[in-house]
């Protein structure tokens, strides 16, 4: 039945990104040390949904893309 064909919804995305971040002020310049953590909770939201279709009489299946795992970052900023 192709009245229904994009009904079907996703679950709600939700993710939660924690930045942490020390300035030294120094002159006229800034020294910023800083550190993200990305998907703090390591939810799997959905992004994506492929449709794959078959080679040789075998069926159409399904795959899908989610968003990135628990990604930490750091780094120094130096603004003049």
């Amino acid at each position: 039945d192709t009245a229904d064909a994009y009904t079907a919804r996703n679950a709600p995305y939700v993710r939660l990104d924690v930045n942490v971040e020390w300035r030294l002020n120094w002159q006229h310049s800034t020294l910023t040390v800083f550190a993200n953590v990305l998907n703090v909770l390591n939810i799997q939201n959905l992004n994506f949904r492929h449709l794959v279709l078959g080679t040789n009489g075998a069926p159409a299946t399904i795959s899908y893309e989610y968003d990135v795992p628990i990604i930490p970052v750091a780094g120094v900023r130096y603004e003049f």
